[in-house]
């Protein structure tokens, strides 16, 4: 948001100009103490001071300024202040960024300066003295009360802070001290988005496009799959545990390190990127030895509630860093697996003539089965139905859309899912849930809704942590 406006004739400007210096010199806007009058307070959400403004940010000024200055009309004595957000993160990843030399944060940087300064010497200078957070406040909260000068905001620059302001601060801790003693300021653990590197936890303004891209958390099963005869559980991460019952083998990437951890008494096999990301959800974690996937790979699993046996098979499209970075694969219910069942058995990865379990009923609107003529499940036949042959085809993700909504409305799980026979899809992903919890074999793994990293380029994970605090929204105090 510039300073300049080109649309405007010399006599606008001339208006313009003639009268924010008589509120200048009047201090117009500066409010005092008078009990005599209605008091009012206008606020709107503070800019963040880490680059040049932008058209939304005159917008929410100017619909603010215009409140106030009917309120003032009302002869209301108004307090109309600014405030400067520098907390959080978004100050400090500029600073890294520019720190470390990162070229797109430098770019971006520069072109936030140009808005201001036109020397180039000056602007170089400007830029080095930004590896200090500090400079970054100063100089663009300095630059923002120009720019709403320019359009003539009838702020009291008198009253100007920053989130950072010793004052603020206190004004804040205030703030809680009060909701605590009404009583709705709760305690607990729960969960949040963070980042392991600057050890805070990261909202929209923190993460990279958060802003465009959302991030929330997602709720996934672990399931532990225990090694035959050993004392050892292989823990995968899934939104679909109901699809357990399908298990034809697990998937373990054979290049990548893997580690043996204790979580809570139990020792779990994951990779070696999702350690950090169980640190921050469970208790009590110790990686115990590192390990390349590969020493596992034939190795026989016993499938929890059901008691099959199935084995490790190598995997290369795995991402370490998603769940526990190990999968399942159930094939008769997701195409993706059951192409990679294929490709598996061609390759020798697995056997030629294991078997695919088809554990789940399908129903149309007049609740009769749905059959698959020519294919020995439902996913065979929709990869036939979409013409694909190949993991990498991109027709794959629209294959599972249709057959997942096809199960999720008309499907329940059959008689080979013993005592969850019956349950439909919609209500099967609890009802496992549970009794994998009630058997010490699952739980909630939490994640990320998508691949997200901090305005400094740091991964940001879920961390489950004890004593936050909470605004309890029940109360008819709130």
């Amino acid at each position: 948001m510039s300073q300049n406006n080109t649309s405007q004739s010399p006599n606008q400007l001339e208006i313009e100009k003639k009268w924010q210096q008589h509120w200048q010199e009047n201090k117009s806007f500066e409010a005092s103490v008078n009990t005599s009058q209605e008091k009012f307070f206008g606020t709107v959400p503070y800019p963040y001071a880490n680059s040049a403004l932008h058209i939304g940010h005159g917008r929410t000024n100017t619909a603010a300024d215009i409140f106030v200055r009917y309120q003032r009309l009302k002869n209301k004595n108004v307090l109309f202040p600014m405030g400067f957000h520098i907390s959080g993160t978004p100050v400090l990843a500029v600073a890294d960024g520019i720190s470390r030399g990162d070229e797109k944060q430098i770019t971006l940087t520069k072109n936030a300066i140009a808005e201001y300064v036109s020397d180039e010497s000056e602007q170089a200078v400007l830029l080095e003295s930004f590896k200090d957070p500090m400079k970054i406040a100063d100089f663009f909260s300095s630059k923002i009360e120009e720019t709403f000068g320019t359009i003539g905001l009838s702020i009291d620059w008198s009253r100007q802070f920053t989130t950072g302001d010793e004052g603020y601060k206190k004004f804040v801790q205030w703030q809680f001290e009060k909701l605590e003693e009404a009583g709705i300021l709760l305690q607990g653990k729960y969960p949040i988005l963070y980042s392991p590197q600057d050890e805070n936890a990261v909202g929209e303004d923190d993460i990279k496009d958060g802003d465009t891209e959302k991030v929330s958390v997602q709720e996934m099963s672990y399931i532990l799959f225990q090694e035959k005869n050993a004392d050892l559980y292989f823990a995968v991460a899934t939104l679909r545990p109901d699809a357990l019952f399908g298990t034809t083998n697990l998937w373990i990437a054979q290049n990548e390190t893997v580690c043996k951890v204790t979580v809570d008494g139990k020792t779990w096999v994951v990779s070696k990127e999702a350690v950090t990301k169980l640190k921050y959800q469970f208790d009590e974690v110790n990686i115990i030895s590192e390990h390349k996937g590969s020493e596992f790979i034939g190795k026989t699993l016993i499938t929890p509630l059901i008691r099959r046996e199935v084995l490790i098979a190598k995997a290369n499209f795995l991402d370490p860093k998603h769940g526990t970075g190990l999968a399942y694969s159930s094939p008769a219910g997701s195409p993706h697996d059951f192409i990679g069942l294929q490709e598996a058995k061609a390759d020798g990865r697995l056997p030629a003539d294991l078997k695919i379990p088809c554990t789940v009923e399908t129903f149309d609107k007049k609740k009769n089965q749905i059959n698959y003529p020519d294919a020995s499940c439902p996913a065979e036949f929709y990869t036939k139905k979409f013409g694909i042959t190949s993991s990498t085809d991109p027709k794959l993700e629209d294959a599972k859309q249709a057959l997942y909504k096809e199960e999720h409305y008309g499907g329940k799980l059959n008689d080979s899912c013993g005592k969850f026979a019956g349950i439909f899809i919609k209500q099967a992903k609890d009802a496992v849930h549970k009794a994998l919890v009630e058997a010490g074999l699952g739980g909630t793994l939490y994640e990320t809704s998508r691949r997200a990293k901090t305005r400094a380029g740091d991964d940001v994970i879920v961390a489950n942590l004890h004593g936050q605090w909470f605004l309890d929204y029940s109360s008819d105090e709130v």
